[in-house]
């Protein structure tokens, strides 16, 4: 009986670039306005590249079962084969190498705005309004949001619940109704 684990290699590699531009902006009411200047344009470009490397050996395995050899091959004994022969199948394989060889992702937006003086004033405004935009979005999410009240409402109508307790009531009673 001869037996030979077999040793194997996976070796991959990708590479993408990607380029993306968005053009037009959004008035203050939420409207989109396709415009002219370069006011709400961006470009994005995108680089990525990964690879990896992985090696295993696969051992030569005998689930469970009698096994009758005869007579020994390349001077080993009947015993000394039957050793050398995995009978364990969690152990069939045995990973030697897992390796990340390349991981890169870079991404680099432009915002058009730069480009012009009347731009580079809306980008000011931007960050001179970023804590009103930023209190804006918790009023919306805690004040206007339906999840929220509903999970509140399951609270005040059962003073007993946790917060988890009630998410859990209000994610029950949202899953019958979409059945419904």
């Amino acid at each position: 009986m001869t037996v030979e684990d077999i040793k194997d290699h996976d070796k991959s590699r990708s590479y993408d670039i990607g380029i993306s531009v968005s053009a037009g902006q959004f008035s203050e009411d939420g409207k989109y306005i396709d415009s002219k200047n370069a006011s709400g344009k961006n470009v994005k470009i995108t680089l990525l590249n990964d690879g990896k490397e992985k090696e295993q050996i696969n051992r030569a395995t005998i689930g469970k079962g009698a096994i009758k050899t005869e007579g020994a091959e390349e001077g080993l004994s009947q015993s000394e084969a039957m050793q050398a022969i995995n009978r364990d199948l969690s152990a069939g394989q045995e990973i030697t190498k897992d390796v990340i060889t390349n991981q890169l992702k870079a991404e680099l937006s432009i915002d058009l705005r730069m480009a012009t003086s009347e731009g580079r004033a809306s980008i000011i405004k931007d960050f001179k309004d970023l804590d009103n935009n930023i209190e804006q979005i918790g009023e919306n999410l805690t004040k206007n949001n339906i999840v929220v009240q509903s999970i509140k409402a399951a609270l005040n109508e059962n003073n007993d619940l946790d917060v988890f307790e009630a998410a859990k009531l209000y994610a029950g009673i949202d899953k019958k109704q979409a059945l419904f």
